[in-house]
C-alpha cells in the first residue's frame, strides 16, 4: 500500500497505515478503500488480464499464501524481520506484495518484507498462480 501511494508522488506515513492492525495485519480491503478502489478476486485463467493491466499503467496489489510464496521463491532475500513464514503447501499466513510487471516468464513483485535493493522480487507464472489467492486491488501509476 505504501510503495503504491509513495509510485503515485503521496506522502504516506507506514506507521499509520499498520495502526491498529492486529497479528495478521491490515486487511485488503483497507489497501482499497484508501486508493479509492475495489478487491477483486480472479481466478487463475485470468493471469494473462492481470499481466496486460500491469502493462497499461496499473500496479496490482494482491494477496499470496505466505508459505506457498516461500516455497516457490528460488532465492528469497534476506529480511531484517527473519523469516516471513515456513515455506510449505498451505494457505496461513496471508501476504500481500505489489505486482509491477510481467513477462512472459513471470511476475515482478515489491514486497514490503525484503529491503529495497532486493527489489524486484520475481515469480514465475506458475509459481505466481500456486501462491496467489485471486485477492487483486489495482491502482493507476504515473
Amino acid at each position: 500500500m505504501c510503495m503504491v501511494r509513495a509510485r503515485q508522488g503521496e506522502s504516506f506515513d507506514e506507521a499509520q497505515f499498520h495502526d491498529g492492525a492486529g497479528p495478521a495485519g491490515q486487511p485488503i480491503e483497507l489497501a482499497a478503500a484508501l486508493l479509492q478502489s475495489r478487491t477483486e478476486v480472479w481466478n487463475s485463467e485470468e493471469l494473462e488480464t492481470l499481466k496486460v493491466r500491469l502493462a497499461t499503467g496499473h500496479w496490482a496489489i494482491v494477496t499470496l499464501f505466505g508459505p506457498r510464496y516461500m516455497s516457490r521463491l528460488a532465492n528469497p532475500p534476506p529480511s531484517k524481520h527473519g523469516a516471513l513464514c515456513t515455506p510449505g503447501d498451505f494457505p496461513a499466513p496471508l501476504h500481500a506484495v505489489v505486482a509491477v510487471s510481467a513477462n512472459r516468464r513471470g511476475i515482478a513483485l515489491l514486497d514490503p518484507f525484503f529491503a529495497k535493493a532486493a527489489q524486484p522480487v520475481v515469480l514465475s507464472n506458475e509459481g505466481f498462480l500456486f501462491a496467489w489467492t485471486g485477492q487483486v486491488v489495482f491502482a493507476q501509476v504515473p
